[in-house]
């Protein structure tokens, strides 16, 4: 009798599953906070803006001197870096880390990750080309480096400000170790995830700060994004714009050029250097240009 409810325990589920196949999960809206720069959706040149919802499956792409932050409302946050391309794989019901999986792919750059309310360890994995990080804390960044390292391959740099990650070598998960608070690590397919090393202090006392930031925007709270900004990107935003009199002369310094249209017919040609919710700023052939975010209707490469 007892293997009988056993039996029926185990069939409850798998019904119960198959009944709600129809009832898709809600998936977790990924908004998009701020950014600096070049960040493109799914392919070079496909503006992603500010506030644009993002979903499973969609690819972040940042170019040079640039970078993005992601929210979930699952007091979340992930800030990608320059040079980077990132992969929302998969996510869990909205509003919850929940029972499902979540997981993202980092094929190269950098991403530093707040995360939060976790339903179970491991319930959140981060995946590169050599090595595959999962959450057993809260905050680490993933790094990728492919730059001069052929005989090595890719190499995977993970650092925990908080908590416990779990990393393994992609294609050799026996080979793991757990990397704790200001531990580091880095993993290819020839060096394999066993000894973690300290933080640099400098490195620790830098990322530190970005998760003081991230961690006020995973809170949602509003009022805080702003400064957020202010304060994560004034090495970029606000440093003082070089006098480029040619269009030639800012897509050679900004490694591209932009055509920037806007609501009242008005076309500007130079680089986007910095948007956020409010305001954005353009660098033209005639100094750095504000205007109102909501103003702009595309912006396009030429």
């Amino acid at each position: 009798m007892r293997h009988q409810h056993a039996i029926v325990a185990a069939i409850i589920p798998v019904v119960i599953a198959f009944g709600c196949v129809k009832e898709k999960k809600a998936e977790i809206p990924v908004t998009v906070v701020n950014k600096v720069g070049t960040v493109s959706l799914n392919i070079p040149g496909n503006n992603l803006p500010v506030d644009a919802a993002l979903h499973v499956g969609d690819r972040i792409l940042t170019g040079d001197k640039s970078m993005v932050t992601l929210s979930f409302p699952m007091d979340s946050a992930v800030r990608v870096y320059e040079k980077s391309e990132f992969i929302i794989s998969v996510m869990g019901p909205a509003g919850t880390a929940g029972d499902d999986e979540t997981e993202f792919i980092a094929k190269k750059g950098g991403a530093l990750l707040v995360i939060s309310k976790l339903a179970k360890p491991g319930s959140l994995r981060v995946k590169t080309p050599t090595a595959v990080a999962s959450v057993r804390g809260t905050t680490f960044m993933v790094s990728v480096d492919d730059a001069g390292r052929s005989d090595a391959g890719p190499r995977t740099g993970v650092k925990v400000l908080s908590g416990t990650v779990h990393v393994a070598a992609l294609n050799r998960p026996q080979l793991s170790c757990l990397v704790r608070k200001g531990e580091m690590i880095e993993v290819s397919d020839i060096i394999p995830a066993t000894d973690a090393t300290a933080i640099p202090r400098n490195t620790l006392d830098e990322l530190t700060r970005e998760e003081s930031t991230l961690q006020k925007i995973s809170a949602h709270e509003g009022s805080f994004v702003e400064d957020g900004q202010a304060e994560a990107f004034s090495r970029i935003a606000e440093k003082p714009a070089p006098e480029l009199k040619t269009e030639k002369a800012i897509r050679q310094y900004y490694r591209k050029l932009e055509e920037v249209s806007l609501d009242d017919g008005t076309i500007l040609v130079g680089a986007v250097i910095y948007q956020n919710a409010s305001v954005a700023r353009i660098h033209t052939v005639h100094g750095v240009i504000q205007v109102p975010t909501g103003s702009i209707k595309t912006i396009r490469m030429r």
